[in-house]
């Protein structure tokens, strides 16, 4: 290194206040040039300094201006001042802690190692050094070193609470989760009401499966403070697991009361809706459930079958479908349609996503029929429109899948002609005229589409051209911009690429996004607390693949719970791709990559990733084992992998199904899948049932759905033990499953409290036996490349 170097770090350690490195190079430079002026004349200066500061200690009004900046936020300024305290009491360990302490606020790591060392070098057996340290070494995620500086601490200071909730917090983190409750415990003991203590242990003994115990932590926490948000949450998490419904949700909605923006606290709300019936329906209820529709954090379809049984109760919709059932809506559709349009929840669950229950889409049905039959325009007043604008985005959602009488058909054709007719001519078109078209066929096939831009519609209809016009010109557009990096040659792939061109999956509206990212080792504690984890295994910046990424919920999914990932998403479908590149970019999101590739042409690709993921593809290729041997070959070593696959127990009742489906020669047409459904929905509950079940699935209810569950053109199933045969030949780690449902979890814990059990593929697959739909939408699991 030059000297103008030397002397540049040097000055650059005296600006830290680190003047013990900056003498050791100007000395190192003198040693080598004794007549270097500058370096002669910076070490005197910075010696007298020191001499006259040798004996001094900072004032107390120095040390509170600093205190007074740092704790209101002004980070940068209290550095600058602690810099030049350094300078002038350069022995004082107070003050390089302090400024170790602002560069790790500033995400400055590196300069707080720094700081926090020069403190050493003066104290060694400074606690509160080692305890800062500590914290900064674990906000980099370097846990094995906080680990050593924790311990340092309590050696110099037993009684320092703090470093053992800290130290609880590493360890459970990687896994210790006894070494974690024993340090929250030490942390209770010398302070008694340490809520965060408490709290922290409720979810170690959560997680540990002492859920009893886990309530016992956070009811004490609230007992000593009952606005302490986060453990009403926790409460409610833990009751949620234990399958009491209702105690999770009054926890949950506690916290909410007390933080109405907490995305965790909604995304609690979401996971204890997802198992709830309602059996009684009120304002509270709707105006609840209408928020929680429209969080960033939850997926609509995720909670829709909780908001579906409290609209079953709501006396409207109880009038609605028996008058539907008896066949009186035709002649009191006006009546109705003013019921329906003053239910809020049930217009805000209807533009959202599609409705799992036959009744309500029976209703639905005969609603649209009626209406397009008898054409009442004029004669619709406000809020009878706002329903109709709900019905059009309802049916565009779910693709069109109410099913159309020949009858139906014809009418259909008569809008279209009456529309034509009158742009044609330059005459107005009624809006219901469009509002009613737009539920049976998408705007954007028509060419006199463009011109509603200029006419005066009601303000609900504009949300009918944003989807069914303006988002697929996007779409359309992106697809031309979107790169093929290997060729489709096979032809079974082709079919299915074919199959999603027609019907892009899954469409959707909200992703859910994970409103905080986790590292690997985070989101694998997330799937197994148990899990022991090596820090060094994992990148903090990881490359993920999602391979067969569809419409691009799965890669949003991912970007979102990884922290500082970057993102490669492939399918086979440029539809579906122009989907997700529309709805990433509306999001905002710059860290996916979507391109068009064939899992079976992959490697070609010269590329290497920390996480793959492939979630409901690999059992639709012609041969799932080698897709899947190919993705390990790019994964690198100790790379995590997320795998998605049927169970062959779970889909047995939909053999009879497919058989139905073969004996009646439907095929995966649209109209032919709208026909099969009708003829489903109309079995007597005492034929057909096994084919009935289908009626449970979510799937039933949107085209692309419906069609990828019971019409694809290839589909393979598997079972535990040959899914643990795999494994062991691609040499992967069975990590843990990915449950919707954490009840599922806990019953299979209580049957299976050994350790490592959920790591356990031949216990697992004992369990499917006696619960056969454990896993009814398919195996989600993670492994790891040994």
């Amino acid at each position: 290194m030059s000297i103008e170097n030397l002397l540049q770090q040097a000055e650059c350690y005296e600006k830290k206040g680190q003047s013990d490195k900056a003498q050791g190079l100007y000395r190192k430079i003198l040693s080598d040039h004794p007549e270097n002026k500058p370096a002669k004349k910076r070490l005197k200066t910075l010696l007298d300094t020191v001499r006259s500061n040798t004996h001094s200690n900072p004032t107390g009004t120095e040390i509170n201006a600093v205190i007074k900046l740092y704790t209101s936020g002004q980070t940068e300024e209290a550095r600058t001042a602690l810099i030049r305290l350094t300078r002038k009491y350069p022995h004082e360990a107070l003050l390089h802690n302090f400024l170790g302490v602002c560069y790790a606020t500033l995400n400055q790591t590196e300069a707080a190692f720094d700081s926090f060392e020069s403190a050493l070098r003066i104290n060694p057996d400074n606690a509160e050094v080692h305890y800062n340290l500590g914290n900064t070494f674990k906000a980099c995620d370097r846990l094995n070193a906080s680990i050593k500086s924790y311990t340092r601490t309590l050696e110099l200071n037993p009684f320092h609470a703090d470093t053992h909730i800290n130290l609880g917090n590493v360890f459970k983190d990687i896994g210790n989760l006894e070494k974690a409750a024993s340090h929250y415990k030490h942390a209770i003991k010398i302070n008694p009401n340490y809520t965060e203590a408490h709290c922290n242990l409720g979810n170690t003994q959560h997680a540990i499966g002492n859920l009893e115990a886990a309530i016992s932590c956070h009811k004490q926490a609230l007992n000593i403070d009952p606005s302490y948000a986060e453990a009403h949450n926790c409460l409610g998490n833990t009751y949620n697991d234990l399958g009491k419904t209702d105690a999770a949700l009054s926890a949950i909605q506690h916290a909410l009361t007390i933080k109405p923006t907490n995305p965790l606290f909604w995304a609690s709300y979401a996971t204890s809706l997802h198992q709830k019936k309602f059996k009684t329906f009120n304002e509270s209820i709707s105006n609840d459930l209408i928020k929680a529709l429209q969080q960033p954090t939850i997926n609509p379809n995720y909670i829709a079958p909780a908001v579906v049984s409290a609209l079953q109760q709501h006396p409207k919709i109880k009038l609605a479908i028996q008058a539907s059932r008896n066949d009186l809506i035709e002649n009191n559709l006006p009546f109705f349609t003013d019921q329906l349009a003053s239910i809020p929840l049930l217009l805000e669950l209807m533009e959202n996503c599609p409705i799992a229950d036959p009744e309500i889409e029976s209703l639905l049905t005969q609603m649209r029929r009626t209406t397009l039959s008898q054409l009442l325009d004029s004669t619709l007043n406000g809020r009878d429109f706002s329903f109709y604008c709900s019905l059009a985005l309802h049916c565009f959602t779910n693709e069109y899948i109410l099913f159309e009488t020949d009858e139906e058909i014809q009418n259909v054709i008569k809008l279209e002609n009456k529309i034509n007719y009158q742009v044609n001519n330059n005459l107005p078109i009624p809006p219901i005229w469009i509002v009613l078209l737009t539920a049976y066929r998408p705007l954007h096939n028509y060419l006199w589409a463009e011109q509603l831009q200029k006419t005066a519609l009601p303000v609900n209809s504009h949300k009918i051209l944003t989807r069914q016009l303006f988002d697929i010109k996007k779409e359309q557009y992106l697809k031309t911009k979107i790169n093929k990096i290997t060729s489709i040659n096979d032809s079974i792939s082709n079919a299915v690429r074919e199959q999603y061109e027609q019907n892009p999956y899954p469409r959707w509206l909200n992703a859910g996004l994970s409103h905080r990212p986790k590292t690997i080792r985070e989101n694998l504690h997330d799937i197994n607390p148990q899990l022991r984890i090596d820090e060094n295994h994992y990148s903090t910046m990881p490359n993920i693949l999602i391979a067969g990424c569809g419409t691009g919920l799965h890669a949003l999914n991912s970007q979102s719970r990884f922290l500082n990932c970057t993102v490669l998403a492939i399918d086979l479908s440029l539809n579906s791709l122009a989907y997700a590149m529309r709805k990433t970019q509306e999001l905002s999101i710059t860290n996916i990559n979507y391109r068009q590739a064939d899992i079976l042409e992959l490697q070609t690709l010269d590329l290497q990733f920390d996480v793959i993921e492939s979630v409901g593809v690999l059992h639709h290729l012609r041969d799932p084992l080698e897709g899947w041997r190919i993705l390990i070959e790019l994964l690198n070593q100790n790379g995590i992998m997320k795998i998605g696959l049927y169970s062959q127990i779970a889909r047995q009742h939909l053999v009879k199904t497919h058989d139905f489906i073969k004996r009646s020669q439907f095929n995966s047409t649209s109209q032919s899948i709208r026909k099969f459904r009708s003829e489903i929905m109309s079995f007597s509950s005492d034929y057909g049932s096994e084919i009935k079940k289908v009626l449970n699935s979510s799937d039933f209810y949107s085209l692309s759905h419906c069609r990828d569950l019971l019409f694809h053109r290839e589909e393979h199933t598997f079972t535990l033990p040959e899914i643990e045969t795999v494994l062991e030949k691609f040499n992967l780690q069975f990590i843990g499953f990915e449950l919707n449902n954490n009840q599922i979890k806990q019953q299979f814990t209580t049957l299976h409290p050994e350790k490592d059990a959920l790591e356990s593929l031949s216990l697992w697959h004992q369990f499917e036996l006696e619960h056969a739909n454990t896993f009814a939408g398919m195996y989600n699991f993670w492994v790891q490349k040994k």
